[in-house]
């Protein structure tokens, strides 16, 4: 039983800093995705554009999300949207989750 207490344990503070992260007044966009064959044809600008909208109906004045550090071709998309990292957040490859390295926090205004 110990050694499964342990193991939660770690893997939850591997999440710690990831679920403590946020900025005030802002609207977390979860989670986003679009099925390669579909990239490049404005999809996720157009998503973020009604996020923006959707954020501002709700008196939010940024929108925040995070991202794989080594997903350069969201990045580039959130980028051209007018996000910033404004945080890197170290993650290690011990969950079910296939990716090495860290992850940013991405900030932008309304």
């Amino acid at each position: 039983m110990e050694n499964v207490e342990i193991l939660v344990n770690w893997s939850m503070e591997q999440f710690k800093e990831f679920y403590n992260s946020r900025v005030d007044n802002s609207l977390l966009i979860n989670t986003m995705f679009v099925v390669e064959r579909f990239r490049r044809k404005g999809i996720g600008t157009e998503f973020i554009s009604m996020a923006r909208k959707k954020a501002k109906s709700l008196d939010f004045d940024k929108l925040s999300l995070f991202v794989l550090s080594n997903n350069v071709t969201a990045q580039k998309i959130y980028h051209s949207n007018g996000f910033k990292i404004i945080k890197e957040i170290d993650f290690n490859n011990g969950v079910k989750i296939n990716h090495i390295g860290g992850i940013y926090f991405m900030v932008c205004d309304i």
